[in-house]
């Protein structure tokens, strides 16, 4: 039976400090004086990233009358029209989901996602912010952030464009447009499709040399305007998006947020384009979050995974091991007794 892996004295100790975290995520922004929003797990319309899959679902009412419906990827769109409506410090802790993932190792369909916002501020606040909620956990560590207690933890911040001069010996610079990124990954021997696009190049490189470098928590800035998704740019060559590295993987993702409504839908259309390539569901933008930009403040706002911080503090590489019903258990007819050596 699947519930006898919740024996596990360790998977109950690191479900014991999961609790402890979330208590500490709350007691952190509460302090600071955000407010803590609940924004619909369940709306119609859902982001419009090309490369995530929101779960599909119908909904019916008492008359019988259906509508189409999906679970979030992320509770942004919610969070930035509480932004518009005048709300200036928020934070969303909860569920969100994802279909077509990995069971297991770094993802789960369902996972609990961080988001805060904040008005009148950009990125660069952002990472001040992510400083001090590191600090506040370093306690509850026995991996990369494992200092003493009273320290404060201080990311190192360095922007995209160094760390490809860095450990790929290259001014990025040059490297903006697909035709030559082409090439140098045609040097590097990084195999590609001809298919790719420019994001797909770009992390067919970062991914490999780059990413595994980032052990010591790492605020990167600045990516590339073609990546820009919901940032402000900040010149006609990178937007203000800023990401959190630790033990090489990604664990948050923030920018200061694009406010003009008019270049948001181009934006948006051109992911509904692209969501159409690649075979996955097209669905209408919603014309309400396009609305909102137009009221709100210049804003910055993050996305923080919550499961992948708690691996980190409690040292292990697996989200099973930081959540009571992973999906592997859920839908996967395993045998429920298998549990790995190396970390339960």
């Amino acid at each position: 039976m699947a519930w006898k892996r919740l024996q596990n004295k360790q998977l109950q100790h690191n479900l014991i400090k999961r609790a402890q975290v979330l208590r500490g995520i709350r007691d952190f922004f509460d302090s600071d004086g955000f407010v803590e929003v609940m924004t619909p797990r369940m709306v119609r319309l859902a982001g419009q990233e090309p490369y995530l899959d929101p779960f599909v679902t119908n909904v019916t009412d008492a008359q019988n009358n259906s509508y189409e419906a999906r679970l979030i990827t992320s509770p942004e769109y919610s969070c930035k029209k509480l932004l518009a409506a005048g709300f200036e410090k928020i934070y969303d802790l909860g569920s969100c989901f994802r279909n077509r993932e990995a069971f297991g190792g770094l993802h789960n369909l369902e996972f609990t996602m961080l988001e805060w916002y904040r008005a009148d501020a950009d990125y660069t606040t952002l990472m001040d912010d992510v400083d001090a909620f590191l600090t506040k956990f370093t306690q509850l560590s026995t991996s990369t952030l494992d200092v003493d207690s009273t320290s404060s933890v201080d990311c190192e911040r360095v922007s995209m464009r160094e760390l490809w001069r860095r450990y790929c010996d290259v001014d990025l610079d040059v490297l903006l447009e697909r035709e030559s990124l082409v090439r140098f990954v045609t040097e590097r021997g990084i195999h590609f499709s001809e298919d790719d696009r420019y994001e797909d190049l770009f992390y067919r490189v970062f991914l490999k040399e780059i990413e595994p470098e980032l052990i010591k928590p790492t605020l990167v800035y600045d990516y590339p305007a073609q990546m820009a998704a919901l940032a402000k740019l900040k010149n006609d060559k990178y937007a203000e998006r800023v990401e959190l590295y630790i033990d090489g993987i990604e664990i948050a993702n923030g920018f200061s947020e694009l406010i003009d409504g008019e270049e948001q839908k181009k934006r948006l259309i051109e992911e509904q384009k692209l969501r159409g390539e690649l075979g996955r569901d097209v669905f209408d933008i919603d014309e309400d979050f396009i609305d909102a930009l137009s009221s709100m403040k210049p804003s910055a706002g993050i996305a923080l995974g919550v499961d992948r911080l708690i691996m980190s503090l409690l040292g292990t590489k697996n989200i099973e091991d930081v959540i009571a019903f992973p999906a592997q258990y859920l839908f996967n007819n395993m045998d429920p007794g298998r549990l790995r050596d190396d970390n339960l």
